[in-house]
């Protein structure tokens, strides 16, 4: 790993997603506002994930075992921004607020970068799982 790869910048955007599940519960939650400005892909990375599984996933190294606490927590999904095969930011985002587990692909490019409530008929006030937006 680089040594200018150490210096991810961590980002809080929970509470933004949080507060637009409260207040607009059927509304997409545009990704593209949140983050560093120039980042070209967000790219979801579950539970328990390593470096390996992350780099296939990013499509390039990033050393999340150290930085975050993915690897061995199923309470959070990691939010890593991407800009030019250099990892920019992250967000170790707790599930709670929405659960982004579900996102398919795992990448999604800054213009399509929208996620919606997944319904739930089971349980609506259960877990928020976070899809792409068609």
């Amino acid at each position: 790993m680089g040594c200018n790869q150490s210096k991810t910048l961590k980002i809080d955007i929970s509470a933004p997603i949080n507060q637009h599940l409260q207040t607009t519960p059927n509304q997409p939650i545009d990704l593209a506002v949140l983050g560093p400005e120039s980042w070209q892909k967000v790219c979801v990375i579950t539970p328990y994930s390593d470096n390996e599984s992350a780099a296939r996933i990013l499509g390039v190294e990033w050393d999340a075992e150290n930085q975050t606490s993915i690897q061995y927590s199923d309470s959070i999904t990691l939010l890593v921004f991407v800009e030019a095969q250099k990892v920019v930011a992250f967000a170790e985002h707790p599930r709670r607020y929405g659960d982004f587990t579900k996102v398919q692909p795992p990448c999604l490019g800054r213009a399509e970068a929208k996620v919606v409530r997944e319904p739930n008929p089971r349980k609506p006030e259960g877990v928020i799982f976070l899809i792409r937006s068609q």
